[in-house]
């Protein structure tokens, strides 16, 4: 079994105060002991140690499954954070190109929770409803992580509730209507992901959505006419996009279990390929026992 965890923390660059550290929480021992399955888990840390930046992980997967001799692929996830994955035609391994395009669904889901009461804007129908806030918009599209040069990781320690609750007061987000508001972040995301195709990455054939994000059509309908391509699904190819996640780490889990090197240093920019993880040993396993 391969375990993610939850991810709680991830400061994955030095300021001069806190050192490179991610953290997961889920205890891998607690579920090797209960099922007497063993666990790989802890995937990132090997690579922050090794000077990358513990993410992102999924595009080993990526380039395994999607890896393409006549197109030139770009897989776009959408989950809190959106993150793309550029696989160009016939690619080896480390011209893989992939990063963090800045906010996913987070800032949607926080103000749909905070204005509507509901956990998530179900297929993008308030977006749709609303109208872009043009003076929002445009302090967002200011925002330094977009413009930033890969390799790059970001999480919810930056797109965080000061983070939502210091724009909402800066502009006074009482004063609209709060259809508007989300339909403006939803644009957001759309701006960040369009303009990582734009800057970072070679032409490519195909665009494919995975994550929560590729189920709401607001994001769906402006990434097209962005980007003046048709827009595919994980599941336009045979493949759960809500499960992505979860078959990327099994995929890692299996790597680290081969001794294989898991991570792409392209896109994390550490110094060299490591294999990921620690193991758990299940309790009756001959195997890892030492005496």
């Amino acid at each position: 079994m391969a375990s993610h965890g939850q991810t709680i923390w991830h400061n994955p660059r030095s300021d001069g105060v806190l050192v490179p550290s991610t953290l997961q929480i889920g205890e891998p021992g607690v579920i090797t002991y209960y099922t007497n399955i063993p666990v790989v888990a802890n995937f990132r840390s090997m690579d922050i140690i090794a000077g990358g930046e513990g993410a992102p992980m999924v595009p080993m997967s990526e380039y395994l499954l999607f890896r393409s001799a006549t197109e030139s692929v770009v897989l776009q996830n959408i989950g809190g954070i959106g993150n793309l994955t550029y696989i160009p035609k016939n690619a080896e391994i480390n011209e893989v190109i992939a990063f963090d395009t800045g906010p996913g669904n987070v800032m949607i889901d926080y103000y749909t929770n905070k204005y509507f009461s509901r956990p998530y804007d179900d297929g993008g129908r308030i977006a749709l409803s609303g109208k872009v806030i043009g003076e929002i918009l445009t302090e967002l599209k200011q925002d330094p992580f977009i413009t930033r040069k890969p390799p790059k990781s970001t999480g919810r320690e930056q797109y965080n509730q000061s983070f939502m609750e210091g724009l909402a007061a800066r502009f006074a987000f009482e004063r609209y209507d709060k259809r508007d508001i989300i339909a403006t972040v939803a644009e957001f995301t759309v701006y960040a992901i369009a303009f990582g195709c734009r800057r970072f990455i070679g032409p490519f054939d195909r665009i494919i959505l995975g994550g929560g994000g590729s189920h709401n059509l607001y994001i769906v309908s402006r990434l097209e006419a962005e980007l003046g391509q048709k827009i595919y699904r994980q599941e336009d190819l045979g493949f759960n996009g809500d499960a992505k996640e979860a078959m990327a780490f099994a995929i890692l889990g299996y790597l680290t279990l081969q001794n294989k090197a898991g991570n792409i240093k392209s896109v994390t920019g550490a110094r060299e390929a490591v294999v990921l993880g620690n193991i758990t040993p299940r309790k009756d396993d001959d195997k890892w026992r030492l005496i």
